[in-house]
């Protein structure tokens, strides 16, 4: 489906921006066919002024002169004296040739300064005339256009050639274009996919043991008290599992709100600390909580959302990175912004890994022996965090385990 649209996009990027070019080019040629056509007659008027003004001065006209004008320039000089033509044969046309573009400048109306277009024997010539002497001798000077005529091919040439380079450049760039903007949703469709089918192997689980305990209730009896503990269990589980899901949701429509306000984080981090000290305790790990001496900044965020993530991270401690140096939660201030560390001393987590942990339903190698998560608890704290305008981070901790840091504005 993608590589349809992909195409798609190719075939329509391509088209505009080629016709784009294509106009664009072809302004350009006109401008430029115009003025090569443009100088060329200028040159033949500057030449017909300034020979013209010679003829007036010297008042004569030599045929040794008239031979290197046209041999030097590629000029046809044609003279009439009292109507009359004077047999001068000419170095560049000769014959027949000059004998029928003399008989059709004669036909035509010719000026002094706007140039004519006479066409002989399949050749095109710039033509300008002009009485002298009294208006007892015309002269007509004749440019063959065949240099000016290649000069345009070799434009209109170098014209096409560009348009096909730029047409092929337009195709690859317009590829990497299309496949850029496609990326995004192959993305997008893939991480849905993996979301349909890590929903519903964590779905199943729960599912499959109330079923299971609802068949042995009603076969056995005597386990009467026992398969309503594991139902209800395995319900909290599901409940626990659709509410994540439904919290995500929110965060993805944008209709997941915080509010923005003062927060003091002192009183917070004591509070996290002690809901799970006991916890802690009873898991056979300790707990330590770091303060400056002095009273942190306020932080600017949701209290209940920060609190909500320091949950989080604690829970994800205590049940992947049990350690006899159990955990701490340390808190500091740096410039414009306030810092909170959770730093276990377990395994650590290793570098492909901590790209993907804050992805949905991500657990590592061993995600689907823990019955009690989800993966997705780190993927709710991260969305909690971007909404207050902070960061949250992951590194090592040294001598080994995790390190994960929260990033606040300060108030």
């Amino acid at each position: 489906m993608f590589h349809k649209v992909q195409k798609k996009l190719v075939i329509t990027y391509t088209t505009t921006y080629g016709l784009a070019l294509l106009v664009l080019l072809f302004f350009l040629g006109f401008v430029l066919i115009s003025q090569k056509q443009e100088s060329y007659q200028n040159d033949l008027r500057t030449d017909f002024s300034r020979e013209m003004l010679r003829f007036e001065k010297e008042k004569t006209i030599k045929d040794s002169f008239l031979a290197s004008e046209e041999l030097e320039k590629n000029y046809v000089i044609f003279v009439l004296d009292h109507d009359e033509e004077i047999q001068f044969q000419g170095r560049y046309l000769i014959g027949k040739n000059r004998t029928l573009l003399f008989e059709k400048c004669k036909q035509n109306e010719i000026g002094s300064e706007r140039v004519s277009v006479i066409k002989s024997e399949g050749s095109s010539y710039y033509v300008l005339k002009n009485t002298i002497l009294d208006e007892k001798v015309t002269l007509f000077y004749c440019l063959d256009t065949k240099m000016m005529e290649r000069e345009i091919r070799g434009l209109k040439m170098f014209l096409v050639l560009f348009f096909i380079f730029g047409l092929i450049l337009i195709y690859l760039i317009s590829r990497v274009l299309a496949k850029n903007a496609i990326e995004p949703l192959v993305i997008s469709q893939k991480k849905q996919i993996e979301f349909v089918q890590a929903a519903s192997h964590e779905l199943r689980s729960p599912l499959a043991v109330i079923r299971a305990s609802v068949s042995a209730l009603q076969l056995k009896e005597e386990t009467v008290s026992y398969y309503p503990k594991v139902i209800i269990h395995e319900c909290e589980r599901l409940g626990r599992l659709v509410d994540d899901l439904l919290l995500l949701g929110t965060a993805e429509s944008k209709k997941w709100t915080v509010t923005m306000k003062e927060v003091n984080l002192d009183t917070v981090l004591i509070q996290c600390y002690e809901n799970y000290e006991a916890i802690c305790a009873k898991e056979g790990m300790a707990m330590q909580l770091d303060l400056p001496e002095e009273s942190l900044k306020s932080a600017k965020g949701d209290e209940q959302r920060i609190a909500q993530v320091i949950d989080i991270l604690i829970d994800n401690a205590i049940s992947y990175a049990k350690s006899d140096k159990g955990i701490r939660l340390r808190a500091y201030e740096r410039k414009k912004h306030l810092y909170i560390e959770l730093i276990d001393y377990g395994i650590g987590i290793s570098k492909e890994h901590k790209e993907a942990i804050f992805e949905r339903f991500y657990r590592g190698d061993n995600s689907r022996k823990d019955k009690e998560h989800f993966g997705l608890g780190l993927c709710i704290a991260k969305e909690l965090i971007h909404l207050q305008n902070g960061q949250l981070s992951v590194k090592d901790t040294e001598g080994g385990g995790t390190t994960f840091v929260i990033r606040l504005e300060k108030w």
